[in-house]
């Protein structure tokens, strides 16, 4: 599923990945898992999307290209 969320890009990884499930009505520690997220990067794969250091280059890659949509 793809779903449309606006987000500030100025927050870090876990305030991105709670703002995420949140909006999504997803809970990991209900289940005990992880949720997953991948994005889809300029060459169009997904790409998994994993921590701090994968959101910082998330966040380059869209401030460099003047993006503002990202497909999570």
């Amino acid at each position: 599923d793809f779903h449309s969320i606006l987000i500030p890009t100025d927050i870090n990884f876990q305030q991105f990945y709670k703002y995420v499930t949140k909006k999504l009505n997803l809970d990991s520690n209900s289940s005990g898992n992880k949720i997953k997220l991948k994005y889809q990067d300029e060459d169009m794969d997904y790409v998994m999307l994993d921590g701090e250091d994968d959101w910082m280059i998330v966040r380059e890659w869209l401030e460099e290209g003047n993006q503002k949509i990202l497909t999570v």
